[in-house]
């Protein structure tokens, strides 16, 4: 269905004892960093929106790097699933687009320098925009300070990225892409790349 593209990878998750199912799927299309990601979600409980969204998935720490928005939401009603066929086809087509310009967002964020005091100024924001829980923000901190993955020691905005993503990883099943979004549009505001 990707063309030119093919699968390295999935992992599915599931919540609320079976009812509520997440999963990523990563392809690999000769990007030396980066994987193109869908993540997408549903309930079997009706709790939640269909969702897919669009990212990269780092292939160093498989952390995710979602942009834009979550694609498609549909409520869970009596054609539900014809309604959706046409969404996903055509948001499956925009995710080659979607793809290039999160890795051109990751060579503008390679390349910007980042001080201490400015991780830790957004940290700040991150924690007032609840994208961080209280709970998080030492974890990113320890990220950032003392980088888990060598790729992620340059002081830069893609490393404080990382550490961010990387902390990501312990939110709760329902939030992670909306939290993803939300800190990839914290870092690179629409036009900044």
């Amino acid at each position: 269905m990707l063309k030119g593209y093919s699968l390295a990878n999935e992992q599915y998750a599931l919540a609320r004892e079976g009812r509520q199912m997440f999963a990523i799927r990563t392809y690999e299309n000769g990007h030396p960093d980066m994987g193109l990601a869908i993540g997408f979600r549903n309930s079997y409980d009706k709790s939640m929106a269909v969702g897919i969204a669009i990212g990269a998935s780092v292939f160093v720490c498989d952390n995710l790097a979602l942009s834009g928005q979550i694609t498609v939401l549909r409520k869970h009603t009596a054609n539900v699933w014809d309604d959706l066929e046409e969404s996903v086809v055509t948001t499956l087509y925009r995710s080659q687009h979607n793809f290039s310009r999160i890795c051109t967002d990751a060579e503008v964020l390679k390349t910007r320098q980042l001080e201490d005091d400015e991780a830790f100024a957004l940290m700040g924001k991150m924690f007032g925009r609840n994208i961080l829980t209280p709970r998080q923000m030492p974890q990113v901190k320890r990220e950032w300070l003392r980088p888990t993955y060598e790729d992620f020691e340059p002081r830069t905005a893609w490393s404080f990225y990382n550490a961010c993503t990387e902390t990501l990883k312990t939110a709760p099943p329902l939030q992670v892409m909306e939290k993803h979004i939300k800190l990839h549009n914290l870092l690179l505001p629409e036009g900044t790349a």
